[in-house]
């Protein structure tokens, strides 16, 4: 069975039947959920698949993103995906020391991203009441 959801402006997912073109959706299949950053939809067989936008920005904060207890790792991979696949200009990356890097176009979009993690992240955990905002912290990067 696949189900269809139009990504609303808050991070929420509408169960549609049908997206109108030029709108975020995603596919659940099996209830195993597939984000893509660009996925071409079509009633013909034959369309040719749109390709990705690059619009030439690159990450000027780079900060650690990290779990104070062990129990929320999982959530906060999940909720660092769904925030890469929300917003094209965040680039989340994995270093060999295990820190996960969440790059930004500066200080005010930063903001919003740990405000969008934050929110997302409360979603992913919903049966925990005890999840408090500080059990994710900001640390500054290192070259």
């Amino acid at each position: 069975k696949i189900r269809l959801y139009l990504l609303m402006g808050n991070h929420s997912l509408l169960p549609v039947t049908s997206v109108p073109a030029g709108h975020v959706c995603a596919l659940e299949i099996c209830d195993k959920t597939f984000y893509h950053k660009t996925l071409t939809l079509s009633s013909s067989k034959y369309a040719t698949p749109l390709r990705g936008f690059d619009f030439g920005r690159r990450p000027l904060v780079k900060v650690n993103v990290e779990c104070c207890h062990g129990r929320h790792s999982d959530a906060l991979e999940k909720s660092l995906l769904q925030l890469t696949l929300s917003d094209a200009a965040v680039e989340v990356t994995a270093t060999s020391k295990g820190e996960r890097l969440l790059a930004c176009l500066g200080e005010i979009h930063l903001e919003q991203c740990w405000h969008d993690l934050l929110t997302i992240m409360k979603h992913n955990i919903q049966n925990d009441d005890n999840f408090d905002d500080n059990e994710i912290l900001l640390r500054q990067s290192r070259p």
